[in-house]
């Protein structure tokens, strides 16, 4: 891991990820002398790389959760948050679920080398969870009826009923303004679709959280 100043060296951010070979990034100065910090000592199952206000959320749920609390991470992937959440919280039932199948079965792989066993994952529009009709059963008894199938995801469950949830987390997704380094600014245009998408999983997740309940709403 490189921690100083550095020049980028490439056009376009999606390209730090969609390239294999090439120089993303020119180190002008390390903040950790001449060696980069290496992590090749460390074991991945132990730790999960977040931005500094990636953390704050977990934390500030975690203050009044109980053994007897529903979590719901309405946007989970890639599931550090989650797995945040989980390790303050170790008792209580939580609930993770992103829109793509794909994303939530590295999540599900994830918790699990993580040793985190109180995560049911599932996959589903947010914008489209919660149903429309009450249940007579509690969350937990819905996920007791159910078994995961061979990628750890809960594929069966698409809509959970209202005021279901003590706790939500909502981490929709962004224009990502306040990430850095940023390549690309979003235009005002942009800005302002992501404002009205967003209320979509504002919605949703009103409606899933019962009464008196707590919502964490995160974006940066």
């Amino acid at each position: 891991m490189y921690l100083g100043v550095g020049v980028v060296e490439v056009e376009k951010q999606s390209d730090f990820f969609r390239l294999s070979k090439g120089t993303g990034v020119t180190m002008v100065s390390l903040a950790t002398g001449k060696k980069p910090l290496s992590l090749n000592s460390l074991d991945n199952t132990k730790w999960f790389c977040q931005n500094l206000p990636s953390l704050v959320p977990a934390y500030s749920l975690s203050e009044t959760i109980t053994s007897d609390s529903t979590v719901l991470d309405m946007c989970a992937a890639p599931g550090g948050k989650t797995s945040h959440i989980s390790s303050l919280s170790k008792n209580c039932f939580i609930v993770a679920n992103d829109r793509s199948k794909k994303k939530m079965t590295s999540v599900s792989t994830l918790l699990k080398s993580q040793g985190f066993d109180n995560v049911n994952c599932i996959s589903s529009d947010a914008t489209k969870l919660c149903d429309s009709l009450p249940s007579s059963s509690t969350v937990p008894e819905i996920f007791s009826k159910s078994s995961p199938d061979t990628s750890g995801v809960h594929s069966a469950i698409k809509r959970l009923p209202p005021s279901s949830f003590t706790h939500i987390l909502l981490d929709p997704p962004c224009s990502a303004l306040g990430l850095r380094p940023r390549l690309h600014v979003p235009s005002n245009d942009d800005v302002q679709k992501y404002s009205v998408y967003q209320r979509g999983f504002v919605d949703q997740a009103v409606k899933l959280l019962k009464p008196g309940g707590v919502m964490c709403y995160s974006t940066f």
